[in-house]
């Protein structure tokens, strides 16, 4: 059965150190957990320089996960190649350092859903860190674009979003 949505997962900061693996191990376990009933195709998207450091214990995370390499190293050009080869019409795009919480596959379906004419729907992402630093720069790099209320709005996040397959790959991510 195709599924209604895919996610493209991609390790975009610290890919091949610790910490990049750890923060991907948890986003991998939060999407483990979503409460979406239907099928969903989760896509690991990686840089091939990156190919041979990938922990083997990743894919036991989540079941049914692919992971994929491509011979590109920005993140928006891995996001690009992911989208590309995604099975499902709609396709959500995160980051490998942010934990979903467990509707969040759920929502992004249903808001297109309610709204067939969207084009993307991104929501408030919030980062799960100890440290003031990483939730100060995700507060910032994310933090202008929330007006504070549901509703259509002209700007949207490029990650933790999810898109058409026609709005993401015309125009592709920059990169």
């Amino acid at each position: 059965m195709k599924p209604k949505i895919s996610v493209v997962i991609v390790s975009d900061y610290g890919s091949g150190d610790a910490k990049g693996w750890n923060d991907l191990r948890e986003t991998l376990t939060a999407l483990a957990q979503q409460d979406y009933q239907g099928p969903v195709e989760y896509l690991l998207v990686e840089s091939s320089a990156f190919a041979s450091e990938v922990p083997a214990d990743l894919t036991d995370l989540l079941p049914g996960l692919t992971t994929i390499f491509f011979d590109v190293e920005s993140s928006y050009a891995l996001k690009n190649e992911g989208a590309k080869v995604a099975k499902a019409e709609l396709i959500g795009v995160l980051d490998g350092d942010f934990a979903p919480d467990a509707g969040w596959v759920r929502c992004l379906v249903k808001t297109f859903d309610e709204f067939p004419d969207a084009a993307v729907v991104s929501g408030r992402t919030i980062y799960r860190s100890s440290s003031v630093t990483e939730r100060i720069i995700g507060l910032l790099s994310r933090g202008y674009l929330d007006r504070g209320v549901a509703g259509p709005t002209d700007s949207i996040a490029n990650n933790n979003a999810g898109f058409t397959r026609e709005a993401l790959l015309a125009p592709p991510f920059p990169g």
